[in-house]
Formats: structure tokens, C-alpha cells, sequence
């Protein structure tokens, strides 16, 4: 299975700009090299992004003990103070994350690294994965590698921590290392050695120069190549970025879909309106022809505000006015007890009353059950204002209506 390695350069995504890449076979030689555009980068199975040093800021701080979204938006505001950009713009991903513990952050602007991701997989080279250019370096715990030449230089300071330095001048050490080294020293943490992998400008006489000025033991390690140098899969820097990628490619993916179901919807509020509006427009004739009909035939009637309501009271007035019994009259809710099929021992009836549609009867408590079953009874027969209520320790009251009072 082959794999490309592509050397990312500090400058912003561009198609047009030159990346120097390596071909590997499955065994990890290099089999071709170059430097060109992103169009001519060769098709690999794999394709690992080397982001430069510089890009990347390595930060040690207590991960909090949350994880998924909260993580994630609590990440950049762990780092801010050890950076000076936005904390709204970083990639900010743990390595080997140690929930409650010291843990060290690898932070990256985001806007860049997104920027080349989609660059490379719109050419077909997507990477799989993107691994800060320091962590190729040997690792010697508890020494520190660096490795430099006259373009500048890299230092390997633990499992997970580098920086990019400034270019060594003749054999004097870069003075970033210099300064490393006072703050390991203040904090305790001064490297047992320094291991400098040799290269154009770097030799023996360099390594001795080296520990002179330093103060700490500088010896020669063994060459270096970013080409061939071992991965750290733990290290990926698109861990976040892919998930992000993939939000907005399913957005892609979706988007035409949810634009058609917008557009459905907006049709079919358009037509429900039109539906509103004629059910509105009937219910307004509706209620203007029950006015006119009415009106017509009670001419004397002035006001008119609910013509149904005052239709049905006409209505009954007129079966009174014949001698028609209603059901909400005394003898209509008299008769309807006595339909029921229930009776309320007489003996035990303390007083009776009746007031607008309601019929109360005060009954002993002896006789509870019986009201209660002639309560049921007229319920089940369409008098739903009908119930048993407590009247205190010497009597129940027995409500008989038509609708709730």
C-alpha cells in the first residue's frame, strides 16, 4: 500500500504552490520525490500532511474531565494565554488525552489547516492524517533532539512538545534553544542532554561548541529524514478537522434536499393560507346569513351578538310559552330523577332548592349511596352537571343539572 508524505508550507492553502512530497512503498522507502502544485502530487492509498513547526504551538495544561462539544469549546480558552491569536480561530487537539491531568495541547489555526485539508481532498489527495513537523524527531526522553541547518531549526523537548527555533549562526547554538533552556531551568525541568541529529551545517565541532555555550551535554545522534522518520498516529491533527469536514460535507450532501422541503413547505403554507382564508370567508357568511335569518324572525330583537345563542333562547321561551316542560326546568329535572330508575328514601331528604337549571336536594348521610347511584344514573342519561357533594357531617347535597353550574 503506498503512502505520500507532503511537506505543507507555512503560507495559507493555494493549489498553485509548490509542496516538496515523498513516495512510499508499503515497507516505508521512498520510492519517488518531487516538488510541485497540488494537481501534480502523485495518488497514494494514504497521504500524511507534515505541518511545519512553526504552525504549531505545543501547550501543556489539566484537561478538563468533559468530553464531546463541551470539550471542544473549552479547548481553545485552555490555551489563550500561551497564545496570541483568537481563541475562536485555533485547532486546539489533545495528545493521548488524560482526563483531570497534565495533558499536552497541539494548537493550529484552524482557517489554515482546513484551508489545505479542502484544497488537497478537492484534488483527490485528502489527508488522512497531519502530524506536526517536530514530533518526526527521534524521541530521548529525558534528552531533547534537535535538529538544524541553515534554514532554521527543530527541537523535540518530550513525547509530545517541540518548537521551531531560529537558525543556528555558524557553531553558536540558536538562541530559541538558549531560552528553552533557562525556562526548563527555572521550572526544573532542564533535559539530561541534547541530541543533535547531524546535518549540512552540523558536526562534532558544532556539538562541542554546543555544550560550551549551553551549559548541558551535546552529543551527535543519527541522521534524520522527514521522509522516512516514523509517524506518531496518536498525534493526527485532523482529529477535529475531519469531524468539522464531515458536518459540512453531509451540509453539502443535505442541502438540496432540505431546499426542496423548504420550497414544499412554503407551497403548502401558501395553499393552507388560501384554505384559511375561504374557511374565514364562509364562516363569515355564515354568521351574516344566521343574523338575516334572525332578524327576520324576531324583528323586535335590537341588539344581535351571538345569533345561535339567542336563537336557542328563543326557542325556549316559545316551548314555555306553550306549556312545553324543559329538561332544566324543576318538573324537567323532577321527572328526569324519576326516569332514573334511582329514589332517594323521602325520610331522608332535609330540604330541596332550585335556582336557574340547578336542582339541590340536602340529604342524610345515610343515604349517600343513593344519591350517589341516582348521580350516576342521570349522568350516563346526558346530565353532566350532575354530582354528589359533601354538605357537612349531617348532610350530602345532591346536585341535579343539565351542564356544570
Amino acid at each position: 500500500m503506498s503512502h505520500l508524505r507532503i511537506l505543507l508550507p507555512e503560507a495559507p492553502a493555494d493549489a498553485g504552490l509548490p509542496l516538496r512530497w515523498a513516495l512510499l512503498d508499503h515497507g516505508g522507502r521512498v520510492v519517488d520525490e518531487g516538488e510541485g502544485s497540488v494537481a501534480s502530487l502523485p495518488v497514494a492509498a494514504t497521504v500524511s500532511g507534515i505541518v511545519p513547526a512553526g504552525r504549531v504551538t505545543a501547550v501543556r495544561a489539566v484537561l478538563p474531565v468533559v468530553k464531546g462539544a463541551r470539550l471542544e469549546a473549552l479547548l481553545p480558552y485552555l490555551v489563550e494565554d500561551a497564545v496570541a491569536d483568537d481563541p475562536a480561530g485555533l485547532q486546539v487537539v489533545p495528545i493521548r488525552p488524560r482526563f483531570g491531568a497534565m495533558t499536552t495541547l497541539h494548537v493550529v489555526s484552524r482557517a489554515w489547516l482546513q484551508g489545505w485539508t479542502v484544497v488537497l481532498a478537492d484534488a483527490g489527495r485528502p489527508l488522512t492524517q497531519a502530524i506536526a513537523e517536530f514530533l518526526l524527531l527521534p524521541s530521548a526522553a529525558p534528552d531533547w533532539t534537535v535538529a538544524a541547518d541553515g534554514n532554521g531549526t527543530l527541537m523535540r523537548s518530550g513525547a509530545a512538545e517541540g518548537a521551531s527555533l531560529d537558525a543556528p549562526e555558524g557553531v553558536e547554538p540558536p538562541i530559541g534553544l538558549r531560552l528553552a533552556l533557562d525556562a526548563a531551568r527555572r521550572d526544573g525541568e532542564l533535559p539530561r542532554g541534547i541530541v543533535l541529529c547531524p546535518g549540512e551545517s552540523t558536526g562534532a565541532d558544532v556539538a562541542k561548541r554546543w555544550s560550551d555555550v549551553l551549559g548541558v551535554p551535546v552529543r551527535l545522534g543519527a541522521p534524520w529524514d522527514w521522509r522516512t522518520a516514523p509517524i506518531d498516529a496518536g498525534a493526527n491533527l485532523l482529529a477535529a478537522a475531519n469531524a468539522v469536514a464531515h458536518r459540512e460535507a453531509l451540509w453539502r450532501r443535505l442541502r438540496p434536499g432540505i431546499a426542496a422541503g423548504i420550497a414544499a413547505l412554503a407551497v403548502h403554507a401558501v395553499a393552507s393560507g388560501i384554505d384559511w382564508y375561504r374557511d374565514l370567508q364562509q364562516r363569515d357568511d355564515t354568521r351574516a346569513a344566521m343574523r338575516a335569518m334572525f332578524q327576520s324572525t324576531f324583528p323586535e330583537s335590537r341588539n344581535i351578538v351571538d345569533p345561535a345563542l339567542q336563537m336557542a333562547r328563543k326557542l325556549e321561551e316559545a316551548r314555555r310559552a306553550s306549556g312545553e316542560i324543559a329538561d332544566t326546568d324543576l318538573l324537567g329535572l323532577l321527572a328526569a330523577m324519576e326516569r332514573a330508575g334511582r329514589k332517594v328514601p323521602p325520610a331522608a331528604l332535609h330540604a330541596v332548592r332550585f335556582r336557574e337549571g340547578v336542582l339541590e336536594l340536602d340529604v342524610a348521610p345515610v343515604a349517600a349511596r343513593e344519591a350517589g347511584a341516582v348521580a350516576d344514573t342521570l349522568r350516563s342519561q346526558g346530565f353532566a352537571g350532575t354530582r354528589v357533594d359533601a354538605g357537612g357531617k349531617d348532610a350530602a347535597v345532591l346536585r341535579v343539572a343539565r351542564h356544570s353550574p
